[in-house]
């Protein structure tokens, strides 16, 4: 029976270009896919995370919309790119980083998703374990989730788009409820942040974290696009995107800020503690919110993996890649359960670093040097200027940079009282330098070839 469902529905394509005829998708689809795919544990636990600052509900409020903001218009310029150009993400940045060059990139964010897919098995995991009241069944709630998340990557695409649709549904009904309970609390929540008072620097860590968390969306972004035909609209591509991500990741943050506050659990080991205590004998309705959306975010973060291995140049079959990396997954997941909140704040900080220069090369490239990026191309190892734009990107934010617990404070983090500015500093360098390089004639040698302004385009 399987069987022939997946003979009918499993998609079947791969990094390459999809066929006009083919693109079939609408532009709506997108704010189904990204609501459903941050109405999840990850966006959960981030708020959580800002509970255990104590700051004021107002600071929280303005500082994680600010962060989301940036961060979704991140994601959904990303996501026109993959409606322009029919291709994943990854593929996308050929023309900014080269052949070679964007194996780099792609190789970052294969490691990037199984990040991901690794924190989510663990939240989801703790969730199940938790519904079925026993903790023997850690090792097998990890192996039911990847299993799922398997089978949704394996079918690919369509799949994946009509999974996220049902999601967004089932999920926004549950964290309906899960609202409902921590907003009728509303005593304890003016009683818990009484004594709460402004803190610039914890705004800022707000701020970067929830910017941090949505924006590492972008380098996704393409894969779920490229099936919107080339005569939609791009403008729309970037509404529904944005929409969809901003309203679900600022709602959930909100939700776990609530949560934490109401329950006074802000540095919960497990992250399914905060929502028993609050739900009471109806936690299972919130343990089945963190399960399903650790199911939706993990169905993007695999299907993702496939695609940036086969960028890599390592050919294998989409089943045998997805083999690999659930085989990695489901190990760093035994492994990592016990420390999971000692390393999602250092995880979240480091995504920032390598995904903010890639994204100001990519937005300098489609949207400024040429919009028209699907029509162009390049046939060297390395565009010189976007790979020299995206190393000094990142070593001029260096000084910026706080990375928790992971390296030392670096000195004008210092300065700024250990606020960390570094990826904004990397986006803007990056891409200001992509920019400037690509506004003067130069020639360089790249394997031998010629490299001048216009040749590569």
């Amino acid at each position: 029976m399987f069987g022939n469902f997946a003979e009918k529905h499993m998609e079947r394509h791969g990094v390459e270009k999809i066929p006009e005829e083919e693109r079939k998708g609408k532009e709506s689809s997108l704010f189904f896919l990204w609501f459903a795919s941050n109405l999840t544990i990850g966006d959960l636990a981030l708020g959580f995370l800002f509970a255990s600052f104590s700051i004021p509900l107002y600071e929280y409020v303005i500082s994680a919309l600010i962060g989301n903001i940036l961060g979704g218009m991140m994601l959904s310029l990303m996501s026109v790119t993959g409606k322009v150009t029919a291709q994943p993400q990854m593929i996308t940045g050929t023309r900014a980083f080269g052949k070679n060059g964007i194996k780099v990139m792609s190789g970052l964010q294969w490691g990037n998703t199984i990040g991901w897919l690794t924190f989510n098995t663990i939240i989801a995991s703790y969730a199940l374990t938790a519904i079925l009241r026993t903790g023997n069944y850690y090792y097998v709630s990890i192996l039911i989730i990847s299993t799922v998340v398997f089978i949704l990557a394996l079918l690919g695409h369509n799949i994946v788009q009509r999974f996220e649709r049902y999601m967004s549904i089932i999920l926004g009904l549950l964290f309906v409820y899960m609202s409902y309970e921590a907003l009728g609390n509303g005593g304890f929540i003016s009683s818990g942040l009484s004594t709460a008072s402004y803190s610039v620097l914890d705004s800022a860590v707000v701020v970067a974290l929830s910017f941090s968390y949505i924006m590492s969306w972008g380098p996704y972004a393409a894969d779920y696009s490229r099936y919107i035909p080339s005569s939609g609209s791009s403008s729309r591509v970037f509404a529904y995107s944005f929409a969809g991500s901003v309203t679900a990741s600022f709602w959930v943050e909100t939700v776990g800020f609530l949560v934490a506050v109401v329950t006074g659990i802000t540095s919960a080991t497990i992250p399914s503690d905060p929502i028993e205590k609050l739900l009471g004998s109806y936690a299972v309705i919130g343990l089945l919110a963190i399960v399903m959306g650790g199911l939706s975010a993990n169905a993007l973060n695999l299907y993702s993996n496939s695609l940036s291995m086969r960028t890599v140049g390592i050919r294998l079959k989409r089943i045998w890649a997805l083999i690999i990396v659930m085989g990695i997954s489901i190990m760093l997941s035994i492994i990592g359960y016990r420390s999971f909140y000692l390393l999602y704040e250092d995880f979240l900080y480091l995504l920032d670093y390598w995904i903010t220069p890639w994204l100001g090369v990519m937005i300098a490239d489609f949207f400024i040097v040429r919009f028209a990026y699907g029509k162009g191309t390049n046939n060297h190892g390395f565009n010189i200027r976007g790979v020299a734009s995206y190393v000094l990107g990142i070593a001029v934010s260096v000084p910026f940079m706080n990375p928790g617990s992971i390296i030392s404070e670096m000195p004008i983090s210092y300065i700024l009282g250990g606020v960390d500015i570094s990826y904004f500093v990397s986006f803007l360098v990056s891409l200001l330098l992509y920019w400037l390089f690509s506004a003067f004639p130069v020639r360089i040698k790249s394997h031998g070839a010629s490299l001048s302004n216009g040749s590569d385009q």
